[in-house]
């Protein structure tokens, strides 16, 4: 019972330093676990033009608008997934940023940081305890980098999946998508 009860623990505490995000990758992955889920994804269309760390992604918005981002992701061969940075591929309008945001709002409830408009750009933030989601959309059309979607581990769950080595645990059925 001792050794059963051990086991079960042990699987489990590698578990608490795993969360699930984006497209169901999970913060925590190896570069392994990420390129195959990867692969998967772009194979039932949810993603496109993988390379590597780098893909295409698009999301409809309310308004039936498609938004396209290049996401670009922080998982290297001997690292763990801690990141991912979605980049817009054009400008939206201002109603195609409120479009988005309140997406983002129906997916992860309201932010701790509001929606509001800083100098050029609107943000909002989504502070989940271990990992955070930022919204920057830029209000003009004078740079190539329209707004971004960033996803991150931070606090104590990027420290630990530094720390922790992970087993391969195969195929993550999405059930997230935007």
């Amino acid at each position: 019972f001792l050794i059963v009860s051990i086991i079960t623990i042990s699987l489990l505490s590698c578990n608490t330093y795993r969360k699930k995000t984006f497209l169901d990758f999970e913060f925590g992955m190896s570069y392994s676990e990420y390129i195959q889920h990867a692969k998967d994804l772009e194979k039932s269309g949810l993603i496109k033009n993988l390379n590597g760390r780098d893909f295409e992604y698009s999301i409809q918005l309310p308004n039936n608008k498609i938004v396209y981002f290049n996401v670009r992701v922080n998982v290297f061969q001997m690292a763990r997934l801690t990141a991912f940075f979605l980049r817009l591929q054009e400008n939206l309008t201002e109603e195609d940023n409120r479009q988005l945001y309140y997406l983002l709002q129906s997916k992860h409830g309201f932010p701790t940081q509001k929606f509001e408009k800083n100098d050029n750009y609107w943000n909002a933030v989504w502070d989940q305890g271990n990992s955070e989601i930022k919204l920057k959309l830029l209000d003009y059309y004078e740079t190539l980098n329209f707004g971004e979607i960033i996803y991150w581990a931070n606090g104590s769950l990027y420290d630990n999946i530094l720390e922790i080595d992970k087993k391969e645990n195969g195929i993550i059925d999405v059930d997230n998508k935007y």
